[in-house]
């Protein structure tokens, strides 16, 4: 097995896709021998394996477009599972890319996407978590200014509004 890179989180690549053998139902296919449905979105995302995909989200956002870089690494983009159905997982993958990297582009991309949306489907169950970080850490608070209320509910966005610092963002001053 190759040593684990953002690209490839210790996984070979190229064409080594199994199959599942009954139906090959595409929600069954294996990627090296792991089910990406029971591995990575079923809550059995262990510590390694999210810093891996940490690594490799922000080596793709951070990546030019087109590159080889950016195309080994979209795998990581895609939360659709984890903001659907880990909910718990997409919020300790927010937590974690915002420790490994606070640039501004990851700011952009982190707010308007992730946390936005996990704010929006599972807002009740983890505001006050968000919440309490904001006030722990101005720089998640900061991170919060670049939300917007795209699927929130009121109360959720008020709530939201109450601890983000907007500095820095849409022109506003630090």
């Amino acid at each position: 097995m190759q040593n684990a890179t953002p690209g490839n989180c210790g996984r070979v690549v190229g064409n080594s896709y199994l199959t599942d053998p009954v139906g090959e139902n595409p929600a069954n296919f294996r990627f090296a021998g792991f089910s990406i449905t029971t591995e990575l979105y079923a809550g059995a995302v262990d510590h390694d394996e999210l810093l891996c995909r940490a690594d490799a989200w922000i080596a793709y956002w951070l990546a030019p477009k087109g590159s080889q870089e950016r195309e080994a690494t979209a795998w990581a983009t895609d939360l659709y599972d984890l903001e659907y159905h880990d909910p718990e997982t997409l919020w300790q993958l927010i937590l974690t890319i915002h420790s490994k990297d606070q640039s501004p582009r990851i700011q952009e991309v982190l707010s308007a996407g992730p946390i936005e949306n996990l704010l929006a489907n599972y807002g009740d169950a983890f505001i006050e978590r968000v919440e309490v970080r904001a006030r722990k850490d101005p720089k998640f608070a900061k991170l919060l200014g670049g939300v917007w209320q795209g699927g929130m509910t009121n109360a959720m966005w008020q709530r939201l509004q109450r601890v983000w610092d907007r500095r820095g963002w849409d022109g506003i001053p630090e």
